[in-house]
């Protein structure tokens, strides 16, 4: 593990930084990002007594939304693209049965600029802003003020949309366009206006989809959003789905064990913080640059003592507070803590039932997370807590709800159970909240790397991260040892929405990652899609304890990696002997599948199923799970001599 840079290698990645580039920007994952603005919606009115069934199967319109106007007939809403409604509207307008056809009113952001006339004389304009996220609500219970609804009712004023496309564009056609950007500083006041360059690829379509990638925008991009209109329509990203959030002036190296110092005073750097990994005997350094970052990585790169530098990448946790307590899904309560019969995700994962048959070693699943309450009465000492950050430890609401979600004590007379209740937990605080009692937290490349070496150190079987950001070599770097060590890495997908690039650690070969859905299976508006999907499960509104003793409905795919980690440590606790690639093999090939037949962006292979896995392992006579799905709903299936809930 300590082979230097050879001297390829080196001119390699000296061409990048010369360049003006940073390795990582060359990257598939910050190439222009794809934002498809939603199609228009149209609305046809229908004559009072019209066979409104015929004329929906007529047309195909089986997806349309229907609003009953009493006498007045009925009114059918749907989306779609100038070039779908140009093959409905001549027949399906003049149908008698219809009345009128119209286009629903624009509603959009209030910023417009204008794309200056390209070679050809094409020109057209888009609006767009970057506003600060709303900010982190501090969690509520039922019935307190909903400080996020209150915050985002003051962020923005929206305006009627004006056609914003004066003649369709050119495809690849590129144009510099300059945003004078209102930046929203916070919540209900705005702050001074700045430019931005941001490169647009004119590639519009009939929704007005465009290519962005972004320059000269905020360097710690984790707050911002990116809004774009278009046509009728609006997309939000997350602005570090444009560029990565990176935390300015500051360098993280992989270096000799000890050699920081001195790669510090010749390169005319200061050493912020330098952590050695036992699992490889080299250290993590990050710097601190007075000169532009790709100089300095220029430098870093002709160090022999240096194996990797790059930018401090920052990751966010990825989970949010609910609007509303989570409502019973009617499945049988075992358990007595209180609120068992809101406890949904066990019974949808096959979990409950593996609880049943389990006698074996208690694994341990490292969470790689802000800090954890490791005395709340949930764990009953069965976690342990350590730092990476070198910060105090602090117990935090995202870390201590993740952990609860996979290994909440049951049958206790507190709050919930969790997936795994008996299972150990090895808290390592990587992230900090961003403010007390906050839901959000931020990580960084190498507080990252330091739980990794922690959580090897300890012969964690199961890893968790509840958290996503950019591509990260140095955190591949080791993510694959911990993979070759044959350990079962869980991450979350991300919940930067549909239009958002690829959630890393989620998306590196090997780590499985995992989405949200709700009660009903329907998938988590706020997740990332795409082909590096791997699993789905519940994740949205999800009874959660934090470190004041309450338990707040939580959403999010950090919520659906965790009790994927619960499955897998109940798979574990049956046959100790199992390797992660064997377990990461059954937890894919027996999930239930949902969406298009097969693997698909929005669910991966589907819905974990804990006891599907398990007879697939061959671990399903040892108790719990049913000889037959019918049987899931049995109360002898789980031990119905428990104690049932109030």
């Amino acid at each position: 593990m300590n082979r230097r840079v050879t001297s390829i290698e080196s001119l390699i990645l000296l061409a990048l930084l010369s360049s003006g580039a940073h390795a990582v920007d060359d990257l598939e994952w910050s190439e222009p990002v794809r934002i498809e603005l939603p199609a228009p919606t149209r609305q046809i009115s229908i004559k009072p007594g019209a066979d409104l069934a015929t004329l929906v199967e007529r047309y195909q319109l089986e997806s349309a939304q229907q609003l009953s106007l009493g006498q007045a007939g009925t009114v059918l809403e749907i989306n779609a693209t100038d070039q779908q409604w140009a093959g409905l509207e001549q027949s399906l307008c003049n149908d008698a049965a219809v009345t009128a056809c119209d286009t629903a009113t624009c509603q959009s952001i209030q910023f417009e600029a204008e794309v200056d006339p390209g070679p050809r004389g094409d020109s057209g304009a888009i609006r767009g802003r970057i506003v600060r996220s709303t900010p982190e609500a501090l969690l509520t219970l039922p019935g307190e003020a909903d400080i996020e609804t209150d915050a985002a009712a003051g962020q923005c004023r929206v305006e009627p949309l004006a056609d914003l496309l004066d003649e369709p564009a050119t495809p690849g056609l590129n144009q510099d366009l300059m945003l004078d950007l209102d930046l929203v500083e916070q919540a209900g006041s705005r702050g001074r206006t700045r430019s931005y360059e941001v490169d647009l690829a004119k590639q519009f379509n009939a929704t007005g989809g465009a290519d962005i990638s972004g320059q000269n925008l905020p360097s710690d991009s984790s707050d911002y959003q990116l809004e774009l209109a278009a046509s009728c329509g609006t997309v939000s990203v997350p602005l570090d789905c444009v560029k990565p959030a990176f935390i300015p002036g500051l360098i993280v190296a992989l270096v000799d064990a000890g050699a920081a110092g001195q790669v510090a005073t010749q390169n005319g750097l200061a050493v912020v913080r330098e952590v050695t990994l036992d699992s490889t005997g080299e250290s993590i350094a990050v710097f601190a640059t007075p000169s532009d970052l790709p100089t300095a990585l220029t430098g870093l790169a002709r160090d022999n003592r240096v194996r990797l530098a790059q930018r401090e990448y920052v990751y966010r946790t990825t989970a949010e507070a609910a609007e509303a307590e989570t409502t019973a899904t009617g499945a049988p309560v075992r358990y007595s803590d209180p609120f068992a019969r809101f406890t949904y995700g066990p019974d949808r994962t096959g979990a409950r039932l593996l609880q049943a048959g389990v006698t074996g070693e208690l694994p341990l699943i490292a969470v790689i997370d802000a800090g954890v309450d490791g005395v709340h009465p949930e764990f009953d000492a069965r976690v342990t807590v350590q730092d990476a950050t070198g910060s105090p430890l602090t117990p935090s609401a995202h870390g201590t709800a993740v952990a609860g979600i996979i290994a909440a004590a049951a049958n206790n007379g507190v709050g919930i159970y969790g997936a795994a209740p008996t299972a150990r937990i090895l808290a390592l605080q990587a992230c900090l909240p961003k403010q007390p009692n906050s839901l959000s937290a931020r990580c960084r490349t190498s507080t990252l790397l330091k739980a990794l070496d922690l959580a090897m150190a300890a012969n964690a079987r199961i890893i968790n991260m509840s958290l996503a950001g950019p591509p990260d070599p140095l955190l591949e770097r080791y993510l694959r040892l911990a993979l070759q060590q044959d350990r079962l890495v869980i991450a979350g997908a991300g919940n930067g929405g549909p239009h958002a690039k690829p959630g890393y650690p989620a998306a590196i070969d090997g780590v499985l990652a995992v989405t949200a859905v709700d009660a009903a299976d329907k998938h988590y508006a706020a997740a990332n899609q795409g082909d590096y999907i791997d699993l789905a499960a519940p994740g949205v509104e999800i009874l959660s304890p934090t470190p004041d003793g309450r338990y707040p409905p939580l959403s999010g795919t950090s919520m659906a990696t965790a009790q994927v980690a619960g499955v897998a440590a109940l798979l574990l606790q049956r046959d100790a002997s199992l390797g992660a690639r064997a377990l990461r093999s059954a937890l894919i090939g027996t999930a239930a599948d949902l969406g298009a037949p097969g693997k698909d962006p929005i669910f991966g292979y589907g819905v974990v199923d804990g006891c599907a896995a398990a007879k697939q392992l061959q671990l399903s006579d040892r108790g719990g799970c049913p000889a037959r799905p019918d049987e899931a709903t049995d109360s002898s299936a789980t031990g119905g001599d428990r104690a049932v809930g109030p």
